[in-house]
């Protein structure tokens, strides 16, 4: 095309361009700035001279800096030129207004050509022009929007900062560039086609003075288009628009508004710091952005649907009139911090809690608090900039303390934690420049609080007796383990365990192919297998109908099955592995606490920063005193290693229970409590996950191809169709499974009457 031609037309570096010019006493200034185009000064006139393309330049390279532009008062590009470089005439300095005349052979006007020439005046474009680069005539002297009749567009920045005070737009054009008309202070009036135009973020930015009626076959309105309009207080948004983009309206005069019935997205900041009274959001709307109307200091009124889901932050700050408010009424909406507007707030007692358990924020500003009893999570910011507040005891139920949920309290010094809370983010506290003491239960997530941020821990009370118990390994672990020999270095499944396999998988290819090929272990399908069975989901007898406790179980191909089944729920990303921080450990402390007092064994599993893993049964917690690498342990977890035929001191997981670090010997893992961990503690603790697709929870039906549990017609049909059709029909891993009748591998008519025949 002629456009790509003009683009990469006379494109030279910045070291090939001969930045020559002279000037004598009584001589013109003259010099080239193009492979045959010259220039001279004389009289106040700069006149360009040649054929083709001038050099481009760069931002940081600007040609005439370099030369005496300060009695220019005219430049005269004449015929032959054919583009004005990029950069060519940006930031041309003259105390005079002056006047630009085109050729009309100038066919490419490049990127930036005329930019930051503030006193550069050009007055029309002749209708040779194709081709308008990017923030060309941006911040010039030019009064009137151009549009070459070669051009069906405008790109980004074309007229910004200029004095244009009125825009009609002609019918081809259909693309207006991003911030095309930004800053234009004296654009009083833009007249839109009713045809179809993209209209880029920012366009009318700044534009003071604007009045618009937009064009009706609009869908969005893009980001920041009438940002800073301040004085633009009405526009008709046309009917077909979903979409509101951010800040499209932020910083305007606007005070009346009527959003379309269609309309379901609105941005952040989409109308902040506007004039604003009322407000009727769609009911297809389901989240009010952040921002969305903060600082509109004279809304009085706002009604949205209960179908909202999300209240972001900030997004009613500064809505000090707001009264007519509620919050919707459904069970799923979250709301951000700051966002709720002061009146509703004032109307709202000491706690403001949402949805009955969650605490959004503490308005009451006493030198000690205690939460009310159905608290389950601190919201972020729920205590902020409380100036009295000195203590706080929450309340046994909570379970979540969110980020910066206590933030800028002068003078807190001390929260008491119970042991029901489970999650404290690390940054929990912040800018509370008295805080020092944590109070809660030994091993519990406030114990790692205060130990991750040195605070000082202060225990509610000692740390309990447990019970003796101590593991039978001779019953309740396998005789075999981790044995590559036993497992024939493959993870050994039936076909009817694969064909669930696939189903449930979300890497059906990882899970049943390439992982079955690349044998590294089955540790943690030996370590399900063992908690699962100590839970009673499953027993002995299902694993080896002649066992009565799991060591009898013989490494027969169905038990290795079950065994794997369970490993590759964990490779297939159906069991998830929790990431852990000292935190976690606390989790793991009160598992093994458990057991001591009667509860099941828990799966623990670690990983290195090489990515290689492992798994291993934990049990309950011994007390003594063990060295590792120089370092003293008072505490262990005695654990069940698939990886040790006989229990080893080094394979245990060892802790201090002063600091919470901890190692595990034999695989030079260890936590220090510094930024460099080289493990990651996992805790899948709960069994339900664990069994989440239970192995033996159906049994193979020969036929049932739809697996509906019933063998008739129907399966008979879905196959045939799938043989024939091979189109629009599912047929699930165990329907195939099922389907294949004749064992054969295929899928065939045959299989299709058989099924007819049961």
């Amino acid at each position: 095309m002629k456009r790509t031609a003009i683009l990469t037309a006379a494109v030279l570096t910045l070291s090939a361009m001969p930045l020559q010019f002279v000037k004598a006493a009584d001589a013109p200034a003259s010099g080239i700035c193009g492979d045959n185009i010259t220039w001279e000064i004389e009289d106040g006139v700069l006149t360009l001279t040649g054929s083709g393309a001038t050099y481009d330049y760069t931002k940081s390279d600007l040609y005439w800096d370099s030369v005496p532009t300060a009695d220019i008062e005219k430049v005269v590009i004449e015929d032959g030129i054919t583009r004005i470089g990029n950069y060519c005439f940006n930031r041309f300095w003259t105390p005079y207004s002056v006047t630009v005349e085109l050729p009309e052979t100038l066919v490419s006007i490049g990127e930036y050509a005329f930019h930051n020439s503030p006193r550069m005046r050009i007055d029309s474009l002749p209708d040779s022009v194709e081709y308008i680069g990017e923030g060309a005539f941006q911040n010039t002297l030019i009064t009137k929007a151009m549009f070459p009749p070669k051009m069906d567009w405008l790109p980004d920045r074309c007229y910004s900062l200029t004095y244009i005070s009125e825009i009609e737009i002609p019918e081809r054009i259909w693309k207006i560039g991003d911030g095309c008309f930004a800053g234009c202070s004296q654009l009083r009036s833009c007249i839109f086609p009713d045809t179809d135009i993209e209209i880029g973020s920012a366009c009318f930015a700044g534009c003071k003075n604007l009045k618009i009626r937009l064009p009706n076959t609009m869908t969005a309105l893009p980001d920041g288009l009438f940002r800073d309009c301040k004085y633009l207080n009405k526009v008709e948004i046309p009917p077909g628009v979903t979409e509101i983009g951010e800040n499209c309206f932020l910083s305007t005069g606007l005070w009346q508004l009527e959003l379309p019935a269609g309309c379901t997205k609105l941005g952040d900041a989409c109308f902040s710091q506007t004039k604003l009274e009322s407000v009727v959001i769609p009911d297809g709307v389901t989240e009010l952005p952040d921002s969305c109307f903060a600082g509109c200091a004279q809304l009085k009124s706002v009604s949205f649907p209960d179908t909202v889901t999300r209240i972001g932050k900030n997004c009613f700050s500064g809505c000090d009139l707001l009264e007519d408010f509620h919050l919707p009424e459904n069970d799923s909406y979250t709301v951000g911090y700051n966002a709720l507007p002061k009146q509703y707030l004032s109307t709202q007692g000491d706690f403001l809690i949402l949805h009955d358990s969650e605490l959004y924020l503490c308005q009451l500003d006493a030198e000690s608090v205690r939460l009310p009893e159905q608290i389950r999570k601190i919201d972020m910011m729920a205590f902020q900039d409380a100036g009295l507040i000195e203590s706080v005891v929450i309340n046994d139920g909570a379970e979540t303390i969110e980020s910066e949920a206590f933030c800028n309290c002068p003078r807190l010094r001390s929260l008491e934690i119970p042991a029901s809370v489970t999650e404290i983010a690390k940054d929990a506290v912040i800018e509370c420049g008295s805080f020092t003491t944590v109070y809660g239960e030994y091993y519990s997530a406030a114990h790692a609080f205060a130990l991750q941020n040195g605070y000082e821990f202060v225990p509610l009370h000692d740390e309990p007796e447990l019970p003796a118990r101590v593991p039978d390994y001779e019953a309740d672990t396998f005789s075999f383990g981790n044995n590559p020999g036993l497992f024939s270095g493959a993870y050994q499944m039936s076909d009817w365990a694969r064909a669930m396999l696939l189903d449930y998988s979300q890497r059906p290819v990882q899970t049943a192919d390439a992982a079955a090929r690349q044998w590294s272990g089955s540790c943690y399908g030996l370590s399900s297998v063992t908690v699962l069975t100590a839970a009673g989901i499953l027993s002995p007898a299902d694993l080896d109908p002649d066992a009565e406790t799991l060591h009898d179980v013989r490494p027969t191909e169905d038990a290795l099955s079950v065994i794997n089944y369970y490993h590759m729920m964990q490779t297939g990303s159906v069991t998830q592995n929790i990431p852990a921080s000292v935190v976690n450990l606390a989790e793991a402390i009160r598992l093994a606490e458990n057991y001591q007092n009667g509860g099941n064994p828990f799966v623990l599993t670690f990983r290195r920063i090489n990515s290689s893993g492992h798994a291993v049964v934990g049990y309950g917690i011994e007390r003594g005193e063990w060295e590792w690498n120089g370092v003293t342990y008072d505490r262990r977890i005695r654990t069940w290693d698939c990886n040790y035929s006989a229990q080893a001191d080094k394979s245990q997981f060892y802790f201090d229970s002063s600091t919470l670090h901890w190692c595990i010997p034999a695989y030079g893992v260890y936590d220090s409590g510094g930024s460099d961990h080289n493990a990651i503690l996992c805790i899948p603790n709960d069994t339900a996950s664990l069994n989440r697709f239970p192995y033996f929870a159906s049994v193979p039906l020969s036929g049932d191809v739809d697996v509906s549990g019933a063998v008739n017609a129907a399966d008979a049909v879905l196959l045939a169709r799938f043989v024939n059709e091979q189109a629009g029909l599912t047929v699930t891993h165990r329907g195939a499974y099922n389907a294949d009748t004749d064992a054969d591998g295929l899928l065939t008519i045959c299989d299709a009457a058989a099924i007819l025949r049961m």
